[in-house]
């Protein structure tokens, strides 16, 4: 049975993070390296990658493994 990974990024543009955007950028990309590390190590591995901005209002939404989203 092949298993399923679902990696959610969140990126904040709030303005909260002013003055630390080369240390987020340098995650974000160190996150992304792992992942496809993750990916060539494990080739029957499926993996899922999302990615969500926010600023002032935040969405929360669970994503089941039925593709029906809900808040």
């Amino acid at each position: 049975m092949n298993k399923k990974t679902i990696y959610q990024m969140i990126v904040d543009q709030s303005g909260s993070m002013t003055g630390s955007e080369s240390q987020v950028i340098e995650g974000f990309n160190g996150q992304l390296k792992s992942i496809q590390t993750i990916q060539k190590e494990f080739p029957n591995q499926e993996l899922v990658m999302g990615l969500r901005f926010f600023n002032s209002q935040v969405d929360r939404y669970a994503i089941p493994f039925n593709n029906k989203v809900s808040s």
